[in-house]
């Protein structure tokens, strides 16, 4: 099985976009790659229709055959953890059923890019006082993981935080992209210092675009995607696909 699960240092890094522009990359180097995001919270309404509008905004950009509420079996409106968001909702986040739903999807792609909800620690579900956390699924399902990160301040805090947890719990970080990079004099020298501590390939740089997401306009992410997940980036990236 070739998989990856792409997880954040912290809220808002851009998995999504993250996940779009590789999804795209390789699907125009012919591979056939699917999508996955288990679980979302704060989730937007169209009309009486709650969407998962990060699997909608993927599968549209990258053109990923799939119903949408199938790559996102558990959808939740209130934007918070998913342990709180499905507590409040009334919902029990079945993790056969997410396993199962990953195995299904998995037979139909060469490569399946796995996105999560947040970071390694965020609680999915509370069951008699006991919390399942998102590193134990990322170990059920796909033990093989990129951490997305920034250059922002505080982010080798974050990044180096995670690694550690990510050496703590025996998950396998296969590399790290660094998202909305806008080579500014310093950043380069925060992502050396990351680099140095862990011992981690950098896998891409990722450019800065101001007005995402208010502004989806595919050809300038797509101009973005090609200049940062170049031919070198690809082999890099397509090294780490191995559960």
């Amino acid at each position: 099985m070739k998989a990856v699960y792409i997880i954040g240092t912290d809220t808002d890094v851009g998995k999504t976009f993250i996940c779009a522009g590789l999804c795209w990359a390789l699907k125009e180097k012919g591979y056939n790659i699917g999508y996955f995001k288990p679980v979302l919270s704060g989730a937007k309404r169209r009309g009486k229709m709650l969407i998962p509008q990060d699997t909608e905004f993927v599968v549209n950009f990258a053109k990923i055959e799939g119903d949408i509420y199938r790559l996102t079996p558990f959808i939740f409106e209130k934007p918070a953890s998913p342990h709180i968001a499905a507590s409040d909702e009334n919902i029990d986040i079945n993790v056969y059923q997410i396993k199962q739903t990953f195995e299904d999807l998995s037979q139909n792609y060469e490569f399946v890019v796995i996105e999560g909800c947040g970071g390694l620690a965020v609680p999915l579900k509370e069951e008699k006082n006991q919390f399942y956390m998102q590193y134990q699924l990322i170990k059920e399902i796909c033990n093989n993981v990129i951490l997305v990160t920034t250059t922002k301040l505080g982010t080798i805090n974050h990044t180096l935080l995670t690694v550690e947890f990510a050496k703590a719990y025996g998950l396998c970080l296969k590399g790290i992209i660094v998202n909305m990079y806008k080579n500014e004099p310093d950043e380069d020298k925060v992502i050396n210092t990351i680099a140095k501590f862990t011992n981690i390939p950098i896998l891409a740089k990722v450019d800065f675009i101001n007005d995402f997401p208010s502004d989806v306009d595919e050809n300038k992410f797509k101009n973005v995607f090609k200049k940062c997940f170049d031919d070198r980036a690809i082999m890099k990236i397509m090294g780490v696909f191995e559960c």
